[in-house]
């Protein structure tokens, strides 16, 4: 039985909303942040590239 068999297709969906939430929820809060604090934030973006 493959994946379609376990999981209906509504758990899928319910899954991949709130991935797709969760992710634009921690994306908006990095940048909220930078936005706020854009002394540090360059700091970061510089230890996050390195």
């Amino acid at each position: 039985m493959g994946f379609k068999g376990r999981f209906p297709r509504w758990v899928t969906a319910v899954l991949g909303i709130a991935q797709l939430l969760l992710t634009a929820a921690i994306i908006g809060l990095e940048l909220g942040s930078d936005y706020i604090d854009l002394a540090h934030g360059t700091i970061w973006i510089g230890f996050w590239a390195g």
